[in-house]
């Protein structure tokens, strides 16, 4: 009895560490570690808090800037004209670092767009034609985001429309790098373009997570079907049915004492018989009588 006692012990501890161990080391739902989870959150966080802040500020500096008197008269001028206001300081604007200024006109008639001035010179060119509203989208391994705001020209409005961009193009590259260490393969679609993260395997499911700040914006992954979590009750059932097998298997027993058969039967230690006068005296104890009877020597 003890030994089976023993032997279901020890499966049991098998049994019971080996739920232990696959509870702590296997993959989360989507074939996903959880390091691999938490970075696709915080890579989604960071995206969304980026676009954020970014769209507040060009949002800004554009309805500012737009507003400008000197803004206002450039735009019935020509690209020539705006240059030498630019080198002369009539139209030397001091932006924050990484933003992008574009200022143009859309002529009525033939709605040709015509581009007077890019700062800093050189710079990409975001302007989406002067349509006037906010836009995220990807260029090249940045995302790019952009407010164009209406400048309505000091004369000649009903053959002109001004238009002023605000730019700040964002380095996806600090996004992407946890992503990358954490092993996690896919890629950043906004308005119908990407940028890759890694290689996506060719049979990886894609899972998609969407950005808050931006309706056509996501993060889309590689994930699998996984492995099914094992259930708890199983997990504390295991290491629980160790502990006690373990105590049992621990606690001595007590050994018993088997001496060697004898084919006569024992006399027995005690009278079953009383004298008239003993059972007179039942408040004394009676002597114990010998277990070997002597018979008397005949004389």
């Amino acid at each position: 009895m003890a030994k089976g006692f023993v032997v279901a012990g020890a499966i049991a501890i098998v049994l019971g560490g080996a739920a232990a161990g696959y509870a702590l080391t296997r993959k989360a739902s989507g074939g996903l570690t959880d390091a691999q989870s938490s970075a696709i959150d915080g890579a989604v966080k960071q995206l969304d808090s980026d676009i954020t802040a970014a769209r507040s500020t060009v949002h800004t500096s554009a309805s500012q800037l737009s507003g400008l008197i000197t803004v206002r008269a450039a735009v019935v001028t020509d690209a020539g004209t705006v240059a030498d206001q630019v080198a002369h300081g009539e139209l030397a604007f001091t932006l924050d670092p990484g933003l992008v200024l574009e200022l143009g006109r859309v002529v009525k008639a033939t709605s040709a767009v015509e581009e007077l001035m890019v700062l800093p010179a050189g710079a990409m060119k975001v302007a989406h034609a002067g349509m006037v509203g906010s836009y995220v989208e990807l260029v090249g391994d940045q995302l790019v985001i952009t407010e164009v705001a209406r400048v309505e020209p000091k004369q000649d409005a009903d053959k002109l429309a001004g238009f002023l961009a605000v730019s700040r193009p964002l380095a996806l590259a600090p996004v992407v790098k946890p992503l990358v260490e954490a092993g996690v393969a896919g890629r950043v679609e906004i308005g119908g373009k990407s940028a890759p993260i890694g290689a996506m395997p060719a049979d990886a499911t894609p899972v998609a997570h969407p950005l808050a700040s931006q309706k056509d914006a996501q993060l889309i992954v590689a994930g699998s079907p996984g492995q099914a979590a094992m259930p708890v009750p199983i997990l504390v059932g295991g290491i629980g049915a160790a502990t006690p097998a373990r105590s049992r298997r621990c606690r001595p027993s007590r050994p018993r004492r088997r001496g060697p058969r004898s084919a006569t039967p024992r006399p027995s230690c005690r009278s079953t018989t009383r004298s008239p006068a003993a059972r007179r005296r039942r408040s004394i104890p009676a002597r114990p009588r010998s277990c070997r009877e002597t018979s008397a020597p005949a004389r």
